[in-house]
């Protein structure tokens, strides 16, 4: 074997390793906002202390599951995270908002870092809670918190978004991120049509993978031809 056929097939090899997860969250080409199923996430435990967000199945998600914190978190960013990679085609103003319920009880909350990516222009207590304790999932207004910036060179990059497990039992059942364009693209007066987003486009593993082989195949054969 030459140097270059094994180097192709190192580069080969490798590529088709790093496609065994799903590919970003993509914003569709016509869409103002990016929507996602919380569940998935890349769940860590930044700080190894082995408590933090659980894939639950739920009938009542849109999706049929949610994340859900298992414990009363300790309010640090290196408790349990979720991270989202976001791969977005227009540059502006983001404002979140999150499908979400509480356990019941008190103190149910996610907790959002301030430093990522692309970060909160604004940052109070980086603490967004369910509207009620207990119940029917609810979307939450987040822009109290603040508001995500996409600049210009951040777009066709993928940018990682991360929420962290702050308070127990707290679920997390869906994501938007609306782009309001200065104000000439405001987002919803009923919060309820959110539910009416599709999803953004996930790529799946398969075809990526697939691609790869069939540009494999195209080099041997021409390196065949060119012997």
């Amino acid at each position: 074997m030459t140097i270059k056929h094994a180097f192709a097939c190192f580069i080969f090899s490798s590529l088709l390793s790093s496609q065994t997860l799903a590919g970003p969250i993509i914003q569709g080409s016509g869409d103002n906002y990016v929507a996602w199923e919380a569940e998935i996430g890349t769940i860590t435990d930044p700080d190894g202390d082995q408590r933090t967000f659980e894939i639950q199945n739920d009938a009542s998600a849109s999706g049929g599951q949610a994340i859900v914190a298992p414990r009363s978190g300790d309010q640090s960013i290196d408790d349990g995270h979720a991270t989202y990679s976001i791969l977005f085609n227009q540059a502006g103003t983001y404002e979140l908002f999150v499908l979400m319920r509480g356990s019941g009880g008190c103190c149910n909350s996610l907790y959002i870092p301030p430093s990522g990516d692309f970060g909160l222009d604004l940052v109070t207590n980086n603490r967004i809670s369910p509207n009620t304790s207990s119940g029917p999932y609810d979307w939450v207004d987040t822009r109290g918190e603040g508001n995500y910036t996409v600049d210009i060179s951040d777009v066709g990059t993928v940018l990682e978004f991360t929420v962290g497990a702050r308070e127990r039992l707290t679920f997390v059942d869906r994501f938007v991120l609306w782009n309001r364009q200065d104000g000439n693209n405001p987002f919803p007066s009923d919060l309820n049509d959110l539910n009416s987003l599709r999803n953004s486009t996930i790529p799946a593993p398969g075809s990526l993978a697939i691609m790869i082989i069939a540009l494999a195949g195209l080099y041997r054969v021409r390196t065949k031809r060119v012997i």
